[in-house]
């Protein structure tokens, strides 16, 4: 085994009985207890496995009145090369209480110095990310404990180390040794994270449609490209494939879908993130899967819905696999490396979420990700649609859109003691405005964000990509904000609140449905008759007085979790129509209505009216209807939106002066159109509508149906269509679902449905179809081995990206129909990439 090279320490000598790990010059030498031949290939082949290592007590030193006493943990590979970790630390670790570690130098094989790792701001040492107590450190025989000496005791006989048992070969003690005195330091900023350079760049600097770009280019990002990513401003990196110089840079790393080379060092780099680095948008997820559920249509609670998006958050947290499990770096390093025993678990990261104002829900579980990230969608707009919602009046600022949002995000933050940030993307060039972004980056630094990330893409998926130029010039935005304010009390600026608008449990304080479920969009009622969006805008009202006088609030849940020690005023909105006021110390009062703020007299306000255009009599049919806003002393600002409230209790949404509804069933239809003023000011219009139902259904579909993967796309030349087809190669599996939630599990890729459904006789002479509610994303239709529709990219000129969640109708030639009989309908699906199949519900109809 290499030995170490010390250099010396001048320190004042200092008993022994005095040093807080043991005596000074204690060191143990320690070999593997098992055999390297057993290890993976790449492991074996290249000598990689750590065959010794060496424990050592090195000097003692008082700082601050205080002992603490360096520690060297060393470890050699079959192939020579020692690695070195030295910690100056005040005790040994234990379960109840890691020590307090003042610095940390870390040394590879070929570097030429130590590195030392510090936080760019307060000057603390830095450990790694990975917990170096649970996975890098010494551990007891069993491996359930850190190793930790009581006074007097010697070192060990039997420890374990990164997973494997090691035994000790020597203990000798000898003359203090210090740790390199030559060191480089390396500042890293963990309340600061600027993301993401990556490993590849867009060519253009510019957003592929200002350009008249279908896709950007991308190149490999050179030496050069990260080097002004860093001096940019980035501190947060994403790599395909790694440069070893990043590791001694104020950088954090993260390595994607990369198999490792050098484990165990991960355990020791205080700058290497992990392999996880966060969670994407788990209520995007839920809200596509609830919103596919036809049968939660008027039974879903707003309480229901968020318990079912709390364990929706943390699943992907616990899976084996997947990118977003906190397990899946051990994924990786199985398929080089042997890791024993040792079973890594990834905590510290977070949700990136569009549906920012779910964050409570994804915050609440105990044992779920660390923060939050805000993925920011069009915050120019969203004080107009608060407005358009609830009535409000609340002036249209990007300050108060920001601190809506800061207020949503810091109450839960602060409630469980996670982190939040916020993100650009740039779905069109209109989305990128620096002017904008740079001053909503600079207010939510000085509100207390952690994470400023900025969305790259794929190369080949440039929806959302941001320019490489932008990118340099927001990371700039955001360390200019921090050299003029380096530091910020995190903990102050979480707490900042003293007023808190307290929601009952279920609902997001947004102007959209609940959730962005559309079963509980905002005219739903509640059991005491009050629609939601009664409930939430007197909680805008609320809002908008606090932004109107100056007053920092926050929202929160009124639920067990919620602590509200702290607020000096808490304001419970009730689903009753009523808020309860707490002030501590003071008697509860009930408001029957919000606190409207004063507002100032800006003359007369715009107003909308709506026309409908036309409103045939019977369904399946097209409603047309066309809104006009008049301005009043201010101009229109952000266009009309539409709400629809469809029969069935389902939703639409929709912007622009016309609507078009496609009325697939008889009932009610009820529209709202809202536009504001650039005051803020909003004027609102309703019409309701009748449909007459003429479609009738004569048959029911089971609930599972007959499915078969066909990856090699032989079905149709092997006739699986066909009515005396075999089914002994099929399984039975729920529609309507996604197949993916079934028990196929993950799959892309082209397959069958199959399912028998009686027709009966006096359906004879009458005009019958199959209604598709969706199917994700390519369909092809037969009847008793008939071929009679498709929806597909070819049938429709559409795109996998329209056609998934399009409903479509399929006729049935009477020719192919049996009457009175059972007919087999097999479904042929393609699905391209994501979740598949029929997942929506399928009705056979007859039109009278």
């Amino acid at each position: 085994m290499l030995t170490f090279i010390w250099a010396c320490l001048l320190a004042a000598p200092v008993a022994a009985a005095a040093a807080p790990l043991g005596e000074p010059g204690t060191v143990g030498t320690y070999r593997l207890q098992a055999d390297p031949a057993q290890r993976p290939e790449f492991e074996r082949t290249r000598k990689l496995t750590v065959v010794s290592a060496q424990l050592q007590l090195g000097p003692v030193v008082r700082r601050g009145g205080r002992q603490f006493q360096w520690a060297g943990l060393s470890f050699t590979r079959l192939n020579g090369q020692t690695y070195q970790a030295w910690l100056l630390m005040d005790a040994w670790p234990r379960p109840e209480r890691a020590p307090q570690v003042i610095r940390y130098l870390w040394c590879e094989p070929e570097w030429p110095d130590a590195v030392t790792f510090l936080h760019e701001t307060t000057g603390v040492a830095l450990l790694p990310r990975l917990s170096l107590w649970e996975y890098g450190w010494p551990r007891t025989a069993d491996g359930k404990a850190p190793l930790a000496l009581k006074p007097g005791e010697p070192l060990p006989a039997r420890i374990q180390l990164q997973g494997w048992p090691f035994r000790r070969e020597k203990l000798a003690r000898q003359a203090a040794v210090a740790p390199p005195a030559k060191r480089t330091v390396v500042k890293l900023n963990p309340d600061l994270l600027i993301g993401f350079s990556f490993t590849y760049r867009d060519t253009e600097g510019r957003h592929r449609q200002a350009i008249g770009k279908e896709q950007h280019e991308y190149v490999e990002t050179s030496e050069e490209d990260w080097r002004k990513d860093i001096a940019a401003g980035f501190n947060v990196h994403q790599s395909l494939n790694h440069a070893s110089w990043l590791w001694r840079e104020g950088v954090y790393s993260n390595r994607l879908y990369w198999l490792p080379d050098d484990w165990p060092a991960y355990l020791y780099r205080p700058n290497y993130w992990g392999r996880a680095m966060y969670v994407d948008e788990p209520a995007i997820h839920y809200r596509a899967w609830a919103n596919s559920r036809e049968e939660l249509a008027g039974k879903l609670t707003p309480a229901e819905s968020a318990k079912m998006l709390e364990a929706r958050a943390i699943e992907p947290l616990w899976k084996e696999t997947g990118n977003y499990s906190a397990l899946w770096f051990n994924h990786f390093v199985d398929q080089r490396f042997g890791r024993g025993n040792l079973t890594i678990v990834e905590r510290d990261y977070p949700v990136w979420e569009a549906i920012w104002h779910t964050a409570w829900y994804q915050l609440a579980p105990d044992n779920g990700v660390a923060g939050l990230v805000d993925e920011d969608f069009y915050p120019e707009d969203l004080v107009e649609a608060y407005n358009r919602a609830f009535g409000t009046q609340i002036p249209a600022t990007l300050e108060n859109a920001c601190a809506i949002r800061v207020a949503v995000l810091r109450g839960a933050c602060r409630n469980f003691g996670k982190k939040w940030g916020t993100a650009i993307y740039s779905y069109t060039p209109e989305a990128l405005n620096p002017k904008l972004d740079q001053t909503q980056l600079r207010y939510m630094y000085e509100a207390g964000a952690t994470y400023f990330w900025f969305w790259n893409c794929w190369p080949g998926l440039s929806d959302a990509h941001v320019p490489y130029s932008y990118k340099r010039a927001y990371a700039a935005a955001v360390r200019q904000a921090y050299k003029e304010n380096p530091k910020r009390d995190l903990q102050a600026l979480l707490h900042a609140a003293k007023v808190c608008i307290v929601l009952p449990y279920g609902y997001t304080f947004a102007p959209f449905p609940l959730q962005y479920v559309k079963w509980l969009h905002l005219e739903r009622k509640t059991e005491a008759g009050t629609t939601y969006r009664q409930v939430l805008a007197n909680a805008a009202t609320e809002v908008e007085r606090c932004l109107r006088e100056g007053v920092k609030f926050d929202i929160a849940i009124d639920e067990p979790r919620f602590r509200p020690k702290g607020y000096t005023e808490l304001i419970y909105v009730r689903e009753d129509g009523t808020l309860r006021l707490v002030r501590p110390g003071q008697p509860d009062r009930l408001l029957r209505q919000p606190r409207t703020p004063e507002r100032p007299d800006l003359g007369p306000p715009p107003s909308v009216t709506i026309t409908v255009v036309d409103a045939p009599a019977a369904a399946p049919c097209t409603l047309k209807l066309k809104a006009t806003a008049t301005p009043g002393t201010g101009e229109l600002a952000g266009g009309i939106t539409w709400e629809v409230f469809l029969p069935g209790g389902d939703f639409r949404s929709a912007d622009g002066e016309e609507l078009a509804i496609k009325a697939e069933r008889g009932g009610t239809y009820r529209v709202r159109a809202a536009v504001t003023d650039c005051f803020g000011r909003p004027a609102i219009a309703w019409s309701e509508l009748t449909v007459t139902e003429t479609r009738r259904d004569i048959s029911t579909f089971p609930e599972e149906w007959l499915f078969r993967k066909d990856p090699q796309q032989v079905g149709e030349a092997e006739g699986w269509f066909q009515v005396e087809a075999a089914e002994d190669g099929w399984q039975r599996i729920p529609v309507p679902r996604w197949w993916e939630e079934t028990a196929v599990g993950a799959y892309d890729g082209v397959a069958w449905y199959r399912v028998r459904v009686p027709i009966p006789a006096e359906a004879r002479g009458k005009p019958l179809r199959l209604l598709f509610g969706a199917v994700d994303e390519e369909a092809w239709v037969y009847l008793n081995g008939r071929l009679i529709g498709e929806h597909s990219c070819q049938s429709t000129g559409k795109g996998p990206n329209d056609l998934w969640e399009e409903p479509f109708a399929v006729v049935l030639p009477a020719e192919a129909v049996r009457f009175g009989e059972e007919n087999v309908l097999v479904v042929r699906v393609n699905d391209s990439g994501a979740a598949g199949g029929i997942y929506k519900p399928v009705r056979l109809v007859v039109e009278e």
